[in-house]
């Protein structure tokens, strides 16, 4: 049986001929969903591409749902691999979400990106997206970037368990204190926090503005054992290194 045709069966969909093209938009013709109805058109847009009949640009530029703010490249940017140098990272939907922003949430960003601080409306940096979905590169380092809302991006990747195995800025604290260490800890998390610990205990007596610490946390959600029972793993490990 031949293989069906999908979103996910390409690397770009600007290499797919023109009959591919006929195949996905009728698949999506045959449901009758606003999402459905925006690949029909979406495909329809790439087919006058394919032909010669529309440059790229104006394919990129073209609506596919104009009271939503919805262009081809935000439906684009959800399935093909971005280049460095794609020129239109910062254009918005109506929702307010960038180009950059929805590639981010679907890992399509270019490995050597680095403009993590475009914001959409609501001030959420690119970074903060990726964060969220567990998106952001292994040498990401700018975890320090707020939203207007004083929230960092590691803390939303804390928020969304998303935190990578070699962070380390645990100290990183909204304006009442709460860091990024009493957000992973308040989840019911404790392994990456040990093994930091084992290296620096110092993290858990960190103290939001009312003395709470992300001790006192552990302790709350019935974690703490299991904490120093992964710390004295880890020293014994160690000693047999």
């Amino acid at each position: 049986m031949a293989k069906r045709l999908t979103l996910t069966t390409v690397v770009n969909h600007l290499d797919l001929s023109a009959d591919q093209v006929d195949k996905l938009t009728e698949h999506y013709q045959e449901s009758n969903t606003r999402y459905s109805r925006e690949l029909v058109v979406y495909y329809h847009l790439l087919k006058m591409y394919v032909k010669g009949k529309i440059t790229i640009k104006e394919l990129f530029l073209s609506d596919v749902d104009r009271r939503n703010g919805v262009k081809f490249v935000h439906i684009y940017a959800k399935y093909n691999n971005l280049p460095s140098d794609f020129e239109y990272f910062t254009l918005a939907r109506s929702s307010g979400a960038t180009v950059a922003h929805i590639a981010a949430m679907y890992g399509m960003l270019p490995e050597d990106f680095d403009q993590w601080d475009i914001r959409n409306i609501y001030t959420e940096t690119v970074a903060h997206i990726a964060a969220r979905h567990g998106m952001l590169p292994d040498d990401f380092d700018q975890w320090d970037l707020c939203n207007n809302y004083h929230e960092s991006v590691a803390y939303i990747a804390a928020i969304y368990n998303k935190i990578p195995d070699n962070f380390t800025q645990w100290q990183l604290a909204t304006p009442i204190g709460w860091t990024v260490a009493h957000e992973y800890a308040y989840k019911g998390n404790y392994i990456l926090l040990a093994k930091y610990a084992a290296k620096d205990d110092r993290v858990l007596d960190l103290k939001n503005i009312d003395g709470i610490t992300v001790l006192d946390i552990l302790i709350e959600k019935g974690t703490v054992q299991d904490l120093y029972s992964t710390i004295k793993q880890i020293a014994k490990n160690n000693k047999k290194n």
